[in-house]
């Protein structure tokens, strides 16, 4: 990175550095600070001195795919095309290490795209009532309440009074010492089968058949299987009548 002091800008900290949807004719290494990288308003990255961003919009001609924000005061290498091709040419390591975060960008960018396809396609069936033919059920293990599962998506957990969440299973007045959290799971129909999936951050686990399972994956929901949430046991019962 030679003869680039002249490139050095300096940015406070909480400058938006560029917009979703601008024009990207610069990239930029950062020297000192951090910088917060979000796409659609979520935090997908936040880069310190060695990283470079903007590199996207650089090399292809094409908007800005994402904001950048300082996250603390930064200065930062600011280069445009030309100056891309002399450091390129003169620094063939650099090359292979831009190569190699080039790669672990659209990973992570193919990562970030099934997420929110997922999720887009979940908020869609949210509200959806399950096919009239399909009852389903909670059985608190000892209580013996009982949670009416009615819809394609329903949430297991505690009411949020800071957000108004209430879950449609709500277990608040029977989790005591609160082991189990806000969003704690997620039960989803679809294709005709029940499937639960633990939410990411979850602090106490959940537990299916006694084994535990995964935050973010799919697991099939047979009719009678015992989930455990924190420490309170439900039963799942499932009929379908045929039609």
């Amino acid at each position: 990175m030679e003869n680039m002091e002249n490139e050095v800008i300096k940015i406070p900290r909480g400058v938006v550095i560029f917009r979703e949807g601008e024009e990207g004719n610069f990239m930029y290494l950062i020297l000192k600070g951090k910088v917060k990288i979000l796409r659609k308003g979520e935090e997908i990255a936040v880069l310190g001195k060695g990283d470079f961003f903007g590199d996207l919009g650089l090399l292809t001609g094409l908007p800005r795919v994402a904001d950048a924000i300082s996250e603390e005061d930064c200065e930062l290498v600011l280069i445009d095309e030309n100056s891309f091709d002399k450091i390129i040419k003169s620094d063939p390591n650099l090359s292979v290490r831009i190569l190699r975060k080039l790669a672990h960008r659209l990973r992570d960018m193919y990562k970030l795209m099934d997420k929110m396809e997922r999720e887009e396609t979940e908020i869609e069936v949210e509200n959806e009532p399950l096919p009239s033919n399909v009852k389903a059920w909670f059985e608190l293990e000892k209580e013996g309440e009982i949670f009416p599962v009615e819809q394609k998506i329903t949430f297991l957990g505690r009411k949020d009074l800071s957000s108004s969440f209430v879950p449609h299973v709500d277990l608040s007045p029977y989790d005591k010492n609160r082991y189990i959290s806000r969003r704690h799971a997620r039960v989803i129909f679809r294709n005709g089968k029940f499937y639960i999936k633990e939410e990411v951050g979850v602090l106490n686990g959940t537990f299916l058949n006694n084994r535990r399972i995964k935050p973010g994956f799919l697991y099939d929901l047979q009719d009678g299987a015992r989930v455990t949430l924190g420490r309170l046991t439900l039963v799942f019962h499932t009929k379908t009548k045929q039609v």
